[in-house]
């Protein structure tokens, strides 16, 4: 019981600094997307066809 509760206390911190990394890399992640919508340039988000994950690309201006 003692070595389950020695390897709680020992994994619980990097669990927990893992996740705290994690979030903290989403939130600058999302100010700089905020930041590029803000700038003139037109820019959209995009999804990739095969694995559904989005990135930001240069999208060009539709007239009318």
């Amino acid at each position: 019981m003692s070595n389950f509760l020695l390897l709680a206390l020992i994994v619980s911190p990097l669990v927990i600094s893992f996740a705290f990394v994690v979030a903290l890399i989403l939130v600058i992640d999302e100010l700089s997307n905020t930041r590029a919508a803000k700038r003139d340039e037109p820019r959209g988000r995009q999804a990739c066809s095969v694995c559904g994950a989005h990135s930001w690309l240069y999208v060009e201006p539709r007239e009318g």
